[in-house]
């Protein structure tokens, strides 16, 4: 399929060079004809200048995006992709327009989802104490476990009202390890009329192995702890892999999660750029929430880039690495398919990614969740961590306790990439709960 090597998107002042296929087009049908999609917003409302662009162009209807301000789906007769990002071009050019981008429906960008079921219990979970599992460095980890344990020895006053929003394909709710009052707080989904169920398919592990990893029972006798038994979880239902992801469904997730209250959105996902999801994560930094975002995952043969949304500024940026503490890349991935951790100056900070103990939908379990995806669920727990100690703190305090706690990276094979690796190096759990504490 014949690819467009030089398809921009704009957006305030930001400019993107994306790689779609024509075939990645979303297209819908209009009164018996196929038609494709612009999303536009407007900088005040639907001007006559903005009714005269559309009538000359052949628009056969705008429709107003619920939940976003003056942003409208446009529809017109289905054309090529070089028609296409010459149109938005016109559209964002005119001046009338923040931005203006085709609606593309395609699969997540580089995200894995390794889940062997196996029975793990405690003594495989390195991220609370690393004795060497994996054949892992004992000296390297977030010592999780010792954080937890100084929280206890402290008797510090909590709060337990911070709320993480998992934003994925969805969360068995149901599991064993979520069967405790107040944990879950306002499952929806994106699909459907007010919908409060956030369930996966039955093959869709993704959501369920991020929740576990922050948030599963500790002490119930039953598979594996979370990192935080201080936090509540929201989990978000946005999108149906393999049948595709539109950047609309994420956009609405993550206004709906700020809107019912989370604080810390965890984003272990990747797509090429869009304006609108840019859009929402700027609305969520806006009103005081912290987001936390995946650098993605590269396999053999692809950009070893940051990906997007973790390729923001405003963003919290996750890395990857093993137990021995080593970058994950082709060469060191524990499983097939192989994969490395992207990297570049956009990422901030490193955490475990390899040999992650989760939980899998109905009520099994893996020792085998890997990727950036699982690094983020940890770097958003031990947030949370931070903020139930010390809630007085804001979003930038968080951010800046993360990085100053890190442990500094002087035992890479190449030290000339330590900070496009591993950012400002390696989360450390203890330290950072000890700096946040009043």
């Amino acid at each position: 399929m014949a690819r467009n090597k030089h398809f921009t998107l704009k957006h305030n002042g930001l400019s993107w060079k994306i790689e779609y296929a024509s075939g990645d087009l979303l297209k819908k049908t209009l009164k018996g004809k196929e038609v494709n999609s612009i999303l536009i917003r407007a900088k005040t409302d639907i001007s006559p200048g903005l009714k005269k662009l559309n009538k000359d162009n052949g628009i056969l209807s705008n429709r107003k995006i619920a939940g976003s301000d003056y942003v409208y789906e446009l529809l017109l007769p289905a054309t090529s992709l070089k028609k296409i990002n010459d149109l938005t071009n016109l559209y964002y050019d005119s001046g009338m327009v923040e931005f203006a981008e085709p609606q593309f429906i395609s699969g997540l960008d580089g995200n894995i989802s390794l889940a062997a079921e196996t029975e793990p219990d405690y003594s495989k979970q390195w991220i609370f104490e690393n004795t060497g599992q994996y054949g892992g460095n004992p000296q390297i980890g977030p010592k999780i476990g010792k954080a937890l344990k100084w929280i206890q020895e402290k008797k510090l006053p909590l709060n337990e009202e911070v709320c993480i929003a998992v934003l994925d394909e969805g969360v068995d709710i149901n599991h064993e390890e979520f069967a405790k009052a107040g944990l879950m707080h306002k499952p929806f989904s994106v699909f459907g009329n007010n919908n409060t169920d956030p369930s996966p398919k039955s093959d869709a592990h993704h959501g369920t192995q991020i929740t576990g990893v922050i948030g599963a029972i500790n002490n119930n006798g039953k598979g594996i702890a979370g990192i935080n038994p201080f936090c509540r979880i929201m989990p978000g239902r946005l999108y149906y892999e393999p049948n595709g992801v539109r950047p609309t469904n994420l956009a609405d997730g993550i206004k709906k999660a700020i809107d019912n209250g989370a604080r810390i959105l965890n984003l272990s996902w990747a797509i090429k750029p869009s304006s609108i999801v840019t859009d929402a994560i700027w609305y969520a930094v806006d009103q005081g929430a912290l987001v936390i975002a995946a650098a993605g995952n590269y396999k053999s043969g692809e950009s070893t880039a940051v990906k997007f949304p973790g390729s923001l500024d405003e963003v919290i940026t996750v890395g990857a690495h093993d137990p021995s503490g080593r970058w994950i890349n082709l060469s060191n991935s524990p499983k097939q398919p192989k994969f490395g951790s992207c990297y570049g100056r956009e990422l901030d900070i490193s955490a475990p990614g390899a040999h992650i103990c989760a939980t899998l939908n109905k009520n099994k379990y893996t020792d085998s969740f890997c990727g950036t995806s699982a690094a983020t669920a940890i770097v958003s727990a031990v947030a949370a961590l931070i903020w139930a100690i010390n809630p007085n703190l804001s979003p930038s305090d968080i951010t800046s306790i993360l990085y100053a706690s890190a442990d500094p990276v002087t035992d890479a094979d190449d030290l000339k990439y330590i900070s496009d690796r591993y950012g400002h190096g390696r989360l450390n759990a203890i330290k950072a709960v000890q700096m946040a504490a009043p």
